[in-house]
């Protein structure tokens, strides 16, 4: 096998509240799936240091789902900002010498956000419906596009000598548009 070899651990997440910005306090979210997502950021972090120990002399590139490409001072920010196991763990992993990227194209993200704000907000339940099926009819093409992106942000930052570690959400395909030359392991 070729040493130089792009690699991605792609690791699947489950979204804390806290990870969705303003919208996370107006989502309904059970004690249960609260219990849930706080053991398998657990689990995530355990399984993650044990192979971030294996990573001698690489560098490491972390690309996370719904972190926007942007100024870098930004996307810092929001890196500080979000109170979520998941960016704990960003930030462990940067604090080991990681590099945290803006991944997401942000005009597709404010795209979704404006969708599931709308449908949050409305009263009516008849256009409340109507919106869900408006987002329901565009949310593939919204998703394959965002996958595009990112797959493309990946290629052109991650290199040779790098390992690569994407927190991904479950509903992406990914891996069936990163380049060939990219091998790709799932946690």
């Amino acid at each position: 096998m070729n040493n130089h070899q792009r690699k991605l651990l792609i690791v699947p997440i489950l979204h804390a509240k806290e990870d969705m910005g303003s919208l996370g306090v107006r989502l309904p979210v059970t004690d249960g799936y609260t219990a849930m997502v706080s053991d398998f950021w657990q689990e995530v972090k355990k399984r993650l240091k044990q192979r971030i120990n294996g990573f001698t002399g690489v560098k490491i590139k972390v690309y996370q789902d719904g972190l926007p490409d942007t100024k870098k001072e930004l996307v810092e920010k929001i890196l500080n900002e979000v109170q979520s196991p998941n960016y704990e763990l960003l930030r462990f992993l940067k604090e080991k010498g990681a590099e945290v990227f803006g991944t997401e194209d942000p005009e597709l993200v404010k795209k979704e956000y404006k969708f599931i704000t709308q449908i949050l907000e409305e009263q009516d339940e008849k256009e409340k419906n109507k919106l869900k099926q408006a987002y329901e009819n565009k949310a593939d093409e919204l998703l394959t596009k965002r996958d595009s992106y990112i797959a493309n942000r990946i290629d052109k930052t991650l290199n040779g000598a790098d390992q690569g570690i994407l927190f991904i959400g479950a509903a992406h395909a990914i891996e069936e548009k990163l380049p060939a030359d990219i091998q790709v392991e799932i946690l």
